[in-house]
């Protein structure tokens, strides 16, 4: 589970209906550069854009990265990063030799990493806003399943329905945040089940 602690003594979460979830309000006027919320990603990955100048685990920006010697896709900037990282890259490097040589998408790993942590319960007290996705979101989404079925493969995509993915891929679109450097450029992608709603656009 994610991490995310607001400060109590300034922050109140409260409810705004049914179709917009939760929100966080101020308690006080703020000044700039106050912290309003801490958080740990339940999961992330990096983008494929930037795969090759930043460590997959840590994303240390590198030019002497080592790949990892089977998968040959994910890279680190040293030996501590490549064992810390093991332990949740094992699943997906076996996934990512299957479909070899092609490259499953950013939102597709975050996806499986989800799957993969039995996280989609929860998820449960997002709201998915499926109900306002149009018939070019809807395409969008059944093209992204049929890449997340090859990567994961038949037995393991099986274990969830369809409706429980239709669900999570709108929970995600709503629920994901990119990860950036000091200069803001994007970095990543990560997911949180956070104690409020974000209304964010497409990933």
């Amino acid at each position: 589970m994610a991490d995310s602690k607001p400060r109590e003594d300034v922050f109140e979460v409260f409810e705004s209906g049914e179709l917009k979830g939760r929100g966080l309000r101020a308690l006080k006027s703020l000044a700039p550069g106050d912290k309003v919320l801490e958080s740990t990603p339940s999961v992330y990955v990096l983008s494929n854009s930037v795969r090759g100048q930043y460590c997959d685990f840590c994303f240390a920006k590198s030019e002497d990265l080592q790949r990892c010697s089977k998968c040959k896709f994910a890279r680190y900037c040293n030996r501590e990063c490549q064992k810390s990282a093991w332990k949740d890259h094992k699943t997906e490097c076996e996934r990512i030799l299957n479909v070899s040589p092609n490259i499953p998408t950013d939102l597709v790993r975050l996806m499986a990493k989800i799957m993969q942590h039995q996280q989609l319960q929860a998820y449960t007290a997002l709201v998915s806003h499926q109900k306002e996705f149009d018939h070019e979101r809807r395409e969008a989404l059944s093209a992204i399943l049929t890449v997340l079925n090859r990567f994961l493969g038949e037995k393991d995509f099986q274990k969830t329905s369809s409706g429980e993915l239709f669900n999570l891929f709108g929970k995600i679109s709503c629920n994901s945040f990119t990860i950036c450097d000091a200069e803001l450029q994007p970095l990543g992608k990560y997911s949180n089940t956070v104690m409020s709603e974000h209304h964010k656009g497409a990933m």
